[in-house]
């Protein structure tokens, strides 16, 4: 049963974190780009596309992936570009790749593009670093937007705009980080190094046009 858990884990915490950011923010609240998700775009094509590419060329995964070996003899890029492949086949890249479009898309929406951008490739890098003993050898974004996903249950969770509804959908995310505990299994490191990260005080706002207004009109 907890094997079943854990792999619905997979894709509820990703659904669930983007429900989550969709029952915080207000219908009147507008977004201070006016073209924010091209961002999230960007982002899921900087992965989709090598992650695409590996099956008729398997090489790219090979040069990419995290791999403690290498990175020990030097070859520290891999520790940033193992995102950007998958090792999971056909299913784990198609798991991965909705979830980072649900989550990505969520984060853009509530911290913006540079935010986001940050806290997926922070997370990424220290997911690696994290997990070089259990997993030596590897590759995925799931790490790097489960990242996001939990960071953005702390950030919404001590922001005073929260909702009811929102925190519903939070304590579905912490549930199922729950059994990723439970399990042992090693996302359950960057969900933790998620929650931590959605707490620094760069993240706790929303970056919203509303938002910035209301700030403006406190320091007058």
């Amino acid at each position: 049963m907890l094997g079943s858990l854990l792999t619905l884990a997979f894709w509820v915490l990703p659904v669930a974190s983007a429900l989550m950011v969709v029952a915080t923010l207000s219908p009147t609240d507008e977004p201070t780009d006016p073209r924010p998700y091209g961002g999230a775009l960007l982002l899921w094509l900087l992965v989709a596309i090598p992650s695409l590419l590996e099956r008729p060329f398997p090489v790219i995964y090979d040069v990419l992936r995290r791999d403690a070996t290498y990175i020990a003899s030097g070859q520290v890029w891999r520790l940033f570009t193992s995102p950007l492949v998958q090792m999971g086949g056909i299913s784990g890249t198609r798991n991965n790749l909705f979830a980072l479009a649900v989550v990505a898309t969520a984060a853009v929406a509530y911290w913006g593009v540079t935010r986001t951008w940050v806290v997926f490739w922070f997370g990424g890098v220290a997911s690696n670093i994290a997990v070089l003993g259990l997993r030596p050898v590897g590759g995925g974004n799931s790490m790097a937007h489960l990242v996001l996903a939990t960071a953005l249950v702390s950030s919404v969770l001590v922001d005073s705009r929260r909702r009811p509804l929102a925190v519903v959908f939070a304590v579905v995310v912490l549930a199922f980080a729950v059994v990723m505990v439970i399990t042992r299994n090693y996302h359950a490191v960057s969900c933790a190094i998620g929650l931590a990260v959605g707490l620094i005080p760069w993240l706790r706002r929303p970056a919203l046009a509303s938002e910035k207004a209301y700030l403006v009109e406190q320091r007058r």
